[in-house]
């Protein structure tokens, strides 16, 4: 999964906040609410990979 989807939703609705959780669907704050963007719970490791797609070598480095 990307995280360039969840920007442009962000953007395209004037959201302030996004907020990945193993557990729980992926959610953005719109207007002081927190929504979900889907039904389907992040699975283990999904947030992990996801982190690690946007970082670059240096911060993947510092990350561990």
């Amino acid at each position: 999964m990307k995280v360039k989807p969840y920007l442009k939703i962000l953007a395209e609705k004037g959201g302030s906040d996004l907020y990945f959780s193993t557990g729980a669907p992926p959610s953005a704050k719109f207007n002081g609410v927190m929504t979900p963007l889907g039904k389907d719970s992040a699975p283990p490791g999904w947030v992990n990979a996801l982190a690690q797609e946007i970082m670059n070598e240096k911060q993947r480095a510092d990350a561990y």
